[in-house]
């Protein structure tokens, strides 16, 4: 028990498969990855498998310490619709090695590696028996790493001092289990400075920086939209703080649907009017179905329904209990499949008393 003046420690949340039964190891892993990602281990591994991840809150921003055996993490699109994950993660590789394969590139991360992810895209990755430190970061919280992201992607760090923030990020994890309540501020803060200042992009002479490229800039705009669908946090000015790119802009880009609120709206509307013409979907409550599409407003739903299709949600639903085909009218087309990481996240964010 700590003494009236002394400091409590820093919180942290700890994660571990160890001390489990050998036969109960693997469902624990599969269910604590299993809101974010799919996980496949070798049968014959299964009875082995071990990882352990302890995490801190430093302001908005988590710091992951993990060291796992061999495993297969996949997160594909249908995790992608379903989950509102789409944070920016910085990692360093401890020892051991990954694997990881987007669809853009495919790379291999070493000791000391350091890499630039973001979970708002699917990716397959390969851990051998490795040891890693990680950081997740909130899409609106650095905003220069819209620009690092805009001109290098994702994958190992190809520019800035990514040694040095490499180096940082370990010995950071290495001081937090001996840190104090007082320590997280300042640890917070020097997280912050570092990254800005080790993956600041600086434009060279006649550089034109992506993100102003009109057509570049609406497939990563509408790539965070269809990621983020059917969260009810999406609006305007929440994808003004994911993108980088200011309301104005985004109108601008949109304008031809208009505007960015129309344009998601269009896309949530279009897709209930599809679950309203499938049979296998009628036991549902309309109410229920727009919730799930992101409309917690009944009446507000019913009038943009109306005003799209020209007919109420009932008079489609109804028409297709009875059998009567109706055409589905062109829309934007919606792409996407249909104790775990997304509450470890989650509970990272909640406010500490």
């Amino acid at each position: 028990m700590n003494a009236p003046d002394e400091p409590l420690p820093l919180s942290s949340y700890c994660f571990e498969l160890d001390e489990m039964e050998p036969d109960d190891r693997y469902d624990a892993l599969f269910d604590f990855y299993a809101s974010a990602a799919d996980v496949f281990v070798a049968p014959e591994k299964r009875r082995f498998c071990s990882l352990r991840v302890e995490h801190w809150t430093l302001g908005n921003m988590i710091v992951m310490d993990g060291k796992s055996s061999e495993v297969n993490i996949v997160r594909h699109r249908g995790h992608i619709a379903r989950d509102d994950l789409d944070d920016w993660m910085l990692r360093v590789t401890r020892n051991g090695q990954m694997a990881s394969r987007t669809d853009e590139q495919h790379y291999v991360a070493s000791d000391g590696t350091l890499v630039f992810d973001t979970l708002a895209e699917a990716f397959v990755d390969h851990w051998s028996p490795a040891g890693w430190v990680s950081v997740v970061i909130p899409r609106g919280e650095i905003p220069e790493l819209w620009q690092y992201f805009s001109r290098y992607g994702s994958g190992p760090v190809r520019a800035g001092a990514a040694d040095l923030l490499a180096d940082f990020l370990i010995s950071l994890a290495n001081r937090l289990p001996h840190a104090d309540e007082r320590d997280r501020d300042r640890f917070a803060r020097a997280l912050h400075g570092m990254i800005v200042a080790c993956l600041q992009v600086e434009a060279a002479p006649g550089d034109v920086l992506r993100e102003f490229d009109p057509a570049l800039l609406r497939d990563q705009v509408r790539q965070i939209i269809r990621s983020n669908l059917w969260s009810a946090r999406l609006t305007p000015e929440r994808l003004s703080q994911l993108s980088g790119v200011s309301r104005s802009v985004l109108y601008g880009i949109f304008e031809e649907s208009g505007g960015v609120a129309k344009y998601i709206q269009t896309l949530r509307l279009n897709k209930i009017y599809a679950d309203l013409t499938d049979p296998g979907l009628n036991h549902i409550p309309i109410a229920e179905l727009a919730e799930k599409r992101g409309f917690h407003n009944t009446s507000a739903f019913n009038r943009a329904f109306r005003r799209q299709f020209n007919c109420s949600p009932g008079d489609v639903r109804t028409a297709t209990r009875m059998g009567i085909r109706m055409v589905q009218p062109s829309h934007p087309e919606v792409t996407g499949s249909e104790n775990d990481i997304s509450a470890l996240l989650g509970r990272a964010r909640e406010p500490r008393g």
